[in-house]
């Protein structure tokens, strides 16, 4: 039986085991804390994947963990900014359009795989998510601009995603034989 725990799927883990305290520490208006803790998960996110090459730890198990971790944390989060009035609803239905077509894949291929744009597209969320702390935490002006120009950025990318997502479903369903 192969082994789950591995160092990769250990950092994975960190950013599981960080979200609820970046859920309590937004609540309580500690935005220095919330933004540590944003930096900190988003570099699992980029590091997991590394470490699992590194290490030729790389399995499908990690790989499926890595899109439930990622899932987590954006939705998660952009549920509690949501709850607060913190967040556009459109971002995060875009969100949920861009993970479900994402999660189409899988029923048609062995494990889930990005493309090259929606690669960017948790990237994208999680970045948007630090102007969102920032400004929060402070009310400077060129925050407000970057806040907007990250959720322009973010709507671009998650609607790319969401074709590109639709586009891989539909080669694929053709390629297998079925009518689309």
């Amino acid at each position: 039986m192969k082994r789950i725990i591995n160092a990769a799927n250990g950092v994975t883990l960190v950013r599981v085991i960080l979200l609820p305290l970046l859920v309590i520490s937004y609540n309580r208006s500690d935005y220095g804390y919330s933004l540590l803790l944003i930096a900190i998960m988003a570099s699992t996110d980029f590091l997991d994947g590394k470490v699992a090459r590194l290490l030729g730890s790389a399995d499908d198990f990690g790989a499926r963990f890595d899109v439930l971790a990622d899932c987590m944390f954006v939705f998660i989060f952009q549920a509690v900014l949501l709850a607060n009035h913190d967040w556009p609803l459109h971002i995060f239905l875009l969100s949920v359009l861009s993970a479900l077509t994402f999660l189409f894949g899988p029923l048609l291929q062995q494990h889930p795989t990005r493309g090259a744009i929606g690669r960017f597209a948790g990237g994208s969320i999680m970045l948007l998510f630090t102007f969102r702390v920032l400004g929060d935490g402070f009310s400077y002006h060129p925050v407000n601009l970057l806040i907007r120009f990250g959720e322009t950025v973010s709507v671009l990318v998650l609607l790319c995603s969401i074709i590109e997502n639709a586009n891989a479903f539909m080669r694929a369903r053709r390629y297998s034989g079925e009518r689309v």
